[in-house]
């Protein structure tokens, strides 16, 4: 997903969540579809409320992107969700502060992080 210049890619992640990545250099249906994932567990009520989400349960990440571009209307000939259009507005709107007050990464977060490197 990210090149392998990062020794830890929830660093990686959290760049490309914010934006300081460019998204050309990633696949960003597969990095909204994370974030989806770690909103829905940080901050299920900002998500429901932002996307207008009955449920957060879902199968898996990707399913959360559907329900969210369903919900916007970003739906295409035969039913389908055009995903990197839901991509790019859970994206945008994530950076625009849209969704809320929300922080990818907490002092406990970071503590782990580097505990986990110095074994």
């Amino acid at each position: 997903m990210l090149w392998p210049k990062f020794e830890d890619q929830e660093t990686g992640l959290n760049l490309a969540f914010t934006g300081a990545i460019k998204d050309e250099v990633f696949d960003i249906v597969e990095v909204a579809s994370i974030l989806m994932e770690r909103l829905s567990k940080k901050y299920p009520d900002e998500l429901k409320s932002r996307f207008k989400l009955d449920s957060l349960a879902a199968d898996n990440n990707l399913a959360l992107l559907e329900a969210a571009g369903r919900k916007r209307g970003c739906v295409i000939s035969g039913g389908e969700i055009d995903y990197y259009r839901i991509a790019a507005i859970v994206l945008d709107e994530f950076r625009g502060g849209k969704i809320g007050r929300i922080t990818l990464e907490t002092p406990m977060d970071t503590d782990i992080v580097r505990s986990d490197n110095n074994d």
